[in-house]
C-alpha cells in the first residue's frame, strides 16, 4: 500500500514571500539564515514543513511570527512588519 507524501504548499508560499521580498534567491537566503540550501529548499518548494527551531530564526530575524509562517495568521506580526512586507489576511 502506498502512502501519499504530505506537502506543506501554504507555509511554503509564506516563507517564499518573505525570501521574495527580500529580493534573494534559494541559495543566498539559505546562507544568509544559516540554512542548508538544499533543506530550505524542501521547506520553499512545500515538500517538508520548516522546523520550528529554523521557523524561530526567521521570527525573530524578520519580525514574524509562528502564527504567520505556519498558519498564516497576522493576529502577533506588528502593522509596522505587516506594511514592510505587504502581509493581509
Amino acid at each position: 500500500m502506498a502512502t501519499e507524501r504530505q506537502t506543506f504548499p501554504e507555509i511554503a508560499a509564506r516563507l517564499r514571500r518573505l525570501r521574495q521580498i527580500h529580493d534573494m534567491d534559494q541559495t543566498t537566503w539559505a546562507k544568509l539564515n544559516g540554512f542548508q540550501r538544499s533543506q530550505y529548499a524542501n521547506w520553499d518548494n512545500g515538500q517538508r514543513r520548516i522546523p520550528i527551531e529554523a521557523a524561530t530564526v526567521l521570527c525573530e530575524r524578520y519580525g514574524v511570527t509562528l502564527d504567520w509562517i505556519y498558519r498564516g495568521s497576522l493576529a502577533g506580526v506588528a502593522p509596522m512588519v505587516r506594511e514592510k512586507y505587504g502581509l493581509s489576511q
